[in-house]
Order: structure tokens, then sequence, then C-alpha cells
């Protein structure tokens, strides 16, 4: 046994030698796409020039990395927006790796200070690179560990490169929705290491098996649990055929990979309530489930939707030319996750309450994850077939060239169909014309306004619109403004703390026009507002008519042809809607209040109460306050007697 183990240790390290050549063609196919994107970031990585979700991933990141430096977890509650609100890893997981990798840097460079929002953005743009260079190689690692060969690798691994250069990918990048394109590329990387694990239970597997599996809980829990259920499969089908060290082995690495996500379970542990909600009434449109799921704007129109047709179809034929050639459990593996994926993003698209699917199945995770099958597809006629158990056609010229032969044809018509796709698509591999959108010129505009105003004399009621998903910067303006904002944190994220806001003309899930004069006159004391940022024209005609709002300025949005409008609001100095309090500090990590002046014993402040609230002096009481227009009470501090300075603070634990 222990030859055997030498020679096989020996004929790893050999084979590894012989693939220098393929991982280095895949270096020259995925570096310029990869340098290009880091470069454009690193440019502009002072934070307020990045479009799509970026701003709020590294925003959470900053957070998240000095609550990890402070007292060792990455959730913490944010005053800043929405009345306090908690930043947690389930509710923006994408900004966890950021966090971690921005609170080891500042550990090492400035182990005194906690980041600043620059250098985090610093980080986040190398990630942002990373994550494009490092997704064809899991892809490759996971084809290989797959039992293909080295062209059916590369072939994979090049499909993954131009999965990210076409539209869809386009998007995920430019939108900062990282997850989609690391998620299905850690389940490939995963599938294929099972695989291999099964086959020839070596280390490497196991770390691989290990790294995929930390990776999918770090960055989208939804595609972890897919990847669970994968598992699942595999191991029925194959783990009882083997000796209990082999099972010792896989659980190990698999209990690494869930030990170094101990935090995240801790927050789910503590914070499952918090749940993801779709205020629209009609969020996914009209028309059949096909027709949203070929219609989705994310697929570039109906050339990047007949590509990732074309990828999927191929991908398909690619399994089962995997089970043909003898390497049935990978086909198997591969071709379910596949079919899952879609049956989701069908899912996804044909019914509202499933919409959060999306996150996990999309375009371009179904493209990515079919990147296995394609390269077995293009690859199965340069092969030397020796286990061939499918039609017997198919050994004889030409039948071995037929999958090729029809996925290039086909990818020829669409390419003369329209041109310009080929040549976008060439342009984005090559990385030369990438760019990321800034701030839209009212943005600019509506914060110098908004900085006129001087700083806490109360929050800023920010309308949200759909059309917002186009670029985050709003999540800046508290940081701009030094002042809290009811609205802005984020248009594609739904927590039940965002409930109380104004958002395509309702506030509070109620049409703004509904709401009376002494109903608006409560809640603009409720939540402390001295400022309302209209832009729907329902919003804007309604607050036109309240008593006590001015018109101060106005402007136009030239991308959506709408207009908005800024009221100010009489003072609305403090945190305290009962009785008195002074605001000295209000950070994630504490809030400190001087002169604090209960009425009847009670002192009710605009902040969301949060379970794990400490305060201090110990004598002073925390309570819940309810509140009709909002799911989340607000707190009520129970003191008998005045107290000259005070401090909030949430302990997680």
């Amino acid at each position: 046994m222990a030859g055997t183990k030498t020679d096989d240790s020996g004929n790893f390290r050999s084979s590894v030698i012989k693939l220098v050549p393929m991982w280095f063609a895949i270096c020259v196919c995925s570096a310029p796409f990869a340098v290009s994107i880091l470069f454009a970031s690193l440019n502009k990585s002072d934070f307020e020039l990045t479009s799509g979700s970026h701003p709020l991933h590294q925003y959470h990141a900053w957070i998240g990395a000095k609550g990890l430096l402070k007292k060792g977890c990455p959730s913490a509650f944010d005053p800043a927006f929405h009345a306090g609100y908690l930043k947690t890893p389930l509710f923006d997981n994408q900004s966890h790796p950021i966090e971690w990798m921005s609170a080891i840097k500042s550990l090492i460079v400035c182990p005194d200070e906690p980041p600043i929002l620059s250098d985090v953005a610093k980080v986040y743009a190398w990630y942002l690179g990373g994550i494009v260079f490092g997704v064809p190689f899991l892809v490759a690692i996971g084809a290989r560990f797959a039992g293909l060969n080295k062209l059916e690798t590369f072939i994979s691994a090049v499909c993954s490169v131009i999965v990210m250069a076409m539209p869809a990918g386009n998007r995920a990048i430019n939108d900062g929705e990282m997850g989609q394109l690391l998620a299905p590329s850690c389940i490939v990387m995963f599938t294929g290491a099972l695989v291999g694990y099964h086959l020839r239970a070596l280390p490497a597997c196991g770390v691989a098996i290990c790294f995929s599996y930390w990776m999918l809980w770090s960055t989208s829990v939804g595609s972890a649990l897919l990847a669970t259920a994968i598992l699942l499969y595999f191991y029925l089908r194959a783990g009882l055929r083997h000796e209990s060290w082999w099972h010792f082995g896989l659980v190990s690495s698999l209990v690494l990979a869930l030990a170094g996500n101990l935090d995240l379970f801790l927050a789910w542990r503590n914070h499952w309530w918090i749940q993801a909600t779709n205020l629209d009434e009609n969020a996914l449109g009209s028309g059949t489930a096909f027709m949203r799921l070929a219609g989705d704007t994310r697929w570039g129109g109906a050339s990047g939707f007949s590509a990732g047709l074309l990828m999927f179809v191929a991908g398909i034929v690619g399994d089962q030319c995997l089970i043909w050639t003898g390497r049935r459990l990978a086909g198997r593996l591969i071709a379910t996750a596949t079919v899952i994926l879609t049956v989701m993003f069908a899912l996804a698209k044909s019914v509202n309450f499933l919409a959060q699917l999306d996150i996990v199945a999309n375009p371009v995770s179904i493209m990515l994850i079919s990147c296995i099958g394609v390269g077995s597809c293009l690859g199965v006629g340069f092969r030397d077939i020796r286990r061939w158990s499918g039609p017997k056609w198919f050994l004889e010229f030409p039948g071995r060239h037929v999958p090729s032969t029809i996925f290039f044809g086909v990818l020829l018509s669409i390419f003369l169909l329209n041109p310009s796709f080929v040549r976008n698509l060439s342009l984005n591999c090559l990385g030369s014309t990438w760019r990321f959108d800034g701030p839209p010129l009212w943005a600019k505009t509506i914060t110098e306004k908004l900085a006129e105003y001087p700083a806490g004399k109360g929050r800023v009621l920010w309308e949200d619109l759909t059309s917002d998903i186009s670029n985050g910067w709003p999540v800046l303006l508290p940081q701009k403004l030094d002042r809290g904002l009811i609205g802005g944190l984020s248009p594609f994220v739904r927590i039940e703390h965002q409930q109380a806001a104004l958002r395509e003309g309702k506030l509070a899930g109620r049409t703004v026009l509904e709401w009376t004069d002494s109903e608006l006159a409560a809640f603009v004391k409720a939540y402390r507002i001295n400022i309302v940022v209209a832009r729907n024209k329902d919003s804007i005609s309604r607050w036109t008519s309240y008593f006590e709002a001015t018109l101060a300025s106005q402007g136009t949005i030239e991308e959506t042809q709408g207009k908005w409008v800024i009221f100010s609001l009489p003072d609305q100095t403090g945190l305290a809607i009962v009785g008195n309090a002074k605001v000295v500090q209000m950070g994630s990590d504490k809030v400190t209040l001087a002169d604090v002046v209960p009425e009847n014993g009670s002192v009710v402040l605009s902040l969301h109460y949060q379970r794990g609230m400490k305060v201090r002096p110990g004598r002073v009481k925390v309570e819940r306050e309810l509140d009709s227009h909002d799911p989340i009470p607000l707190i009520r501090l129970k003191s008998d007697e005045p107290v000259s300075r005070l401090e909030l603070e949430w302990d997680d634990h």
C-alpha cells in the first residue's frame, strides 16, 4: 500500500508538470480581461466612481472590517440608513470576503487604526480583478478533476472567459454581482473535486473540496445549498462504495470549510428573522415564463440569448458525451446541476415569491455551469475514445465531429446575423474598452445642493426608484452629508428595515397621495426628517401640497427624462421623539448621546431597536417602542432621572 501511494504521488506531480502549458494558455486568455478590469477599478477606487452595487459592497465591507477589528464580528448596527439596520452577511454576503481581506490588510499595515473607505475600495478592486482572472482556473480545475483531458479542460476555461465577456457576464461585473461569477465556477470546481476524490482520494481533491465549499458559503448561501444537494446526490451514488478512511477525509474537508464560515452561521442563528421581501406588486412583469426568460435584459438581446441557449444545449450534449465515454458520475452531476439551475431560473421568472432564486439561477450561472459540458462536446471528436458506450456511428468519421460542427455552425450564424455582437465580444475579451460608469451628472448636482444644508438637523427622506439599479451611488450620501437617510441604501435588496421608506410614490408601502397632513407630520417627527428628495410625480405632487414643505431646489434626470425636487422641512434636531437627547456620535460601533432628559420616565429615540442592544449607564433600560408604519420597533429608554452621557451599543453575541 505504501508503494502504491508513492507511485500515485509521483504520477500526480508528473501530470501537473505536463499541464503547465495548458495552465499558461488559460492565463494568457484570462489575463488581458482581468488586468483591464483591475486597472479600471483601481483608477476609480475613490469609491464614488463605481457602478451598480459596487458602492454597497464596499460600504458594507468597510463597516464589517471595522467590526471584525473591534469585536471579531462582521455584523454591525448601522444607524446611517433607515433609522438603523443590521449589516450582516445575510443581508449582503457579497461584501463578506472583502471585509475579511480589508481587516487583515489593516492589521498588517496599520494595526492601531481601522480601515478607511478608500483603502477598502482598493482591496475591492484587487478582489474584482482576481475573480475575473480566477474563474477560468476554477472551471479548469473542476474539469480536470472530473476527468476531462487537456484539450477539453482548455476549451472549458476559454468558454468561461467568453461567458464573462458576453453581455450577461459583462452586466454582472459592471453591476457588482460578483457572486454570479464566483458561485457557479466554485460549483464546477466542487463537483469536479468530488468526482476526483471518488476516483483517486488525493489530498489535492480534499483541498479543492474544502476551498470551493468554503467560498460557496462565503459568497452565495443559495449556491452553497445547491452544492450541498449535489454532495448528497454524489454520496448516495458513490460514497457507500468506499472504506472508512475515505469518508473521514471527505468529512474533514467539509467540516473545515464550514468552520471557516462560523461567523456566517452565527449571524444566521441570530438574525434569521431578517427577511428579504419583494415590495413590488408585479416585480416580474407580464408575459409567459419563456418570454420572461428569453426577454431577460441580461442576455443582451436575441444574439446573446441565442449564444446562451447554444451553450446550454452543447453543455447538455457534452454531459451525455461524458457519460458515453465512461465518465458517468461527472456527466450526471454536471447535468443535474445544469438542469436544476435552469428550472430554478424559470421558476424565478414565473412566480413572484420565488424571485429571490434569481440570485442563484441566472443567465451567467447557467452558462458557466455548462462550460464543462461544452468542453466535452467540442473536445470529444479529438479524444481517443476507448470506453465508448453510446451510438456506434459516433465512433466513425465524421460522427465524432458532428457536435463541434453543429456548435460552430450555429455560432457562426449568430455572428453573421449580428456582427456587432462578435465585435463587442472580442473587445471585451481583450479588455481594451472596459470602463465603470460613474455617478450620473444629476447626482453631483443634487449632492452639492444637499451639502448646502447644515449637518445634524435631521434626516433626508430619499425616494428610491427602480431605475436606480444601474448605479448605487446614494449609499455615499451619509458620508458626504454627515446626516442619515431614510431610503437610498440599496435598490437591489429588500429587508424589513426598509419598509418605512419612500419608494416609487409609496410611503411605507402605501400610496403617498393617500397620506393626510397629520399623518405626514407624525411620520416626519418619528423619523426626524428635515429634507425630502422626491422623484416620482405623485411624490412631488403630494409634498408640494404639504403645509410644512418648502420647495428648495429642483433639476432633471437625464437618463430617464424625469426630475428631482428637494423639499425642506422644519429642523428636527436630535433623535428624541419623546423627551430630549443630544447626539454626540453616530457610528456603527456605538451611538453616544448627551443631556438625556426623560419625559414621564421615558425617552423614545428615532432608531430601530435590535435584540442585543446594551446601554451605559446600567440604570437605564432599553425597551421596544412599536411603530404602526414600521415592522421594526423604535428604541425606548427608561430612566427616572436625566443622564448627562449615554452610550448605546449593539452586541451580536
